[in-house]
């Protein structure tokens, strides 16, 4: 190995007290966006790939979702059509997808932590087949652009057919044995075990740090076959996992990132719970009990950028529900860098990454950018619940602050819908103080 040498510095020379001056500040300051030797993961969501996708197909149109060649415009809008990258009133074709996974590739992170949904919301038009092979073909497009990364997948409601339908194990077990060798490539065979079983699983991320993925469609509000009388219901024995497997890291001095598709709450586009109330009930149970093990609760789900708390006016927890890559509901796509404390392993802040669309359509050609962190944004100390709950009560009275979190709930978006500061407010932020429905009602009355 070739070395190389240099003549050492004076320590007395005004060029190093001048740089010892320098390392000072820089190390006193370390903490304004946030700790410089912090460790990071990516989070997508929602990342949705329409089959049906056609450029130059209707864009606005009478169904839910647009932009196939037999979308049947609306009256008037004739023009609106598809453009390369996607529309606010579509699901994604493939390359905007390929564009997302490219961009964090090109980051040096390794862990990408995905809360999947494969499928598009052409209900009509889904099938077994088709809901099969769009779960394989963009799990294929994660293997082959985000090579060397460890990518830990989580199940949405739309990785089954029908939507939102999912069956208990074992009806299930036709698509949990599908997914179970599609993530072979990245999940030890112990957890592939319980992938099998009931969609759920847990890795050992790094020392001390364990990250626990649960299956939560069985509990989706809008899943007939969910059990919404026997509060012991436990389909899988999934509760009684979760339990022993918090306990056990606890025991092991392990900190525990929890990781579901769904949140818990209000959707307010639907004006409904995102899950029925016994799931709601045990899971803040157990979250509550386990305050000292579990440090972060990641969500997607709600293709909207949100948070949610546990407890009030004491907030105990925050879930933090990511925004989606699918840019159904009027968002841009986006993708987001956690950073954590490599000794704590809380949460310290994160970078929000967008890809305007129009302009991507304009130039035919994808420019992911930077869109804000929270502590920038928002100058919170930190992401702990204490802040967030302030943040939260500040939006009560300021109204500019809360424009912008709206702004930001809907990333940034020009297709956001507008939002008072009267009783749209009210309901937005009623809706991060309780995790049920009958709270959100009595909050906002």
């Amino acid at each position: 190995r070739k070395l190389y040498t240099r003549a050492i510095p004076d320590p007395n020379s005004s060029c190093v007290l001048m740089a010892m001056s320098v390392l000072a500040a820089l190390v006193a300051g370390a903490f304004l966006g946030r700790v410089a030797a912090a460790t990071s993961f990516w989070q997508i969501s929602d990342t949705h790939l329409s089959s049906w996708y056609h450029e130059g197909a209707p864009s606005e149109c009478r169904e839910q979702e647009c932009c196939h060649l037999l979308s049947v415009p609306i009256a008037g809008h004739e023009s609106a059509v598809a453009g390369p990258y996607g529309e606010f009133k579509c699901h994604l074709p493939q390359k905007t997808i390929e564009s997302a996974l490219q961009f964090m590739n090109a980051d040096n992170t390794e862990t990408v932590l995905w809360t999947m949904d494969t499928s598009g919301s052409q209900f009509y038009k889904q099938t077994e087949a088709l809901t099969l092979e769009s779960l394989t073909t963009v799990t294929n497009l994660f293997k082959s652009n985000l090579q060397g990364k460890r990518v830990f997948p989580c199940l949405g409601n739309h990785d089954y057919h029908p939507v939102s339908q999912w069956l208990a194990p074992p009806d299930c077990n036709w698509m949990l044995g599908n997914v179970t060798e599609l993530w072979r490539d990245w999940l030890p065979e112990d957890a592939l075990q319980t992938v099998r079983i009931g969609g759920y699983y847990t890795v050992l991320l790094e020392k001390g740090l364990r990250l626990v993925t649960l299956n939560t469609n069985y509990f989706d509000f809008w899943d007939r076959h969910s059990n919404r009388t026997d509060e012991a219901w436990d389909p899988a024995n999934q509760f009684a996992w979760l339990e022993d497997t918090l306990a056990a890291a606890r025991d092991n001095a392990e900190k525990v990132i929890l990781f579901s598709h769904h949140f818990l709450g209000v959707v307010l586009d639907s004006v409904s719970p995102d899950t029925i109330p016994s799931f709601v009930d045990r899971f803040t149970d157990i979250r509550t009990r386990y305050l000292d093990v579990i440090v972060a609760h990641l969500a997607g789900h709600l293709h909207r950028d949100d948070i949610r708390f546990f407890g009030w006016p004491e907030v105990s927890a925050v879930t933090f529900v990511a925004p989606s890559l699918t840019t159904l509901y009027h968002v841009y796509p986006t993708t987001r860098l956690y950073h954590y404390d490599p000794e704590t392993f809380e949460l310290l802040d994160y970078d929000q990454y967008y890809l305007n669309i129009t302009r991507a359509n304009a130039e035919n050609k994808a420019t992911w950018e930077y869109l804000y962190s929270p502590r920038q944004e928002y100058n919170m100390p930190d992401l702990s619940p204490k802040s967030w709950a302030t943040l939260v009560t500040d939006m009560w009275n300021n109204c500019t602050l809360f424009q912008r979190h709206w702004s930001l709930y809907y990333t940034g978006s020009t297709d956001a819908p507008a939002c008072d500061c009267d009783t749209c407010r009210a309901s937005s932020l009623c809706s991060k103080y309780t995790t049920t429905y009958d709270g959100w009602k009595d909050c906002k009355a």
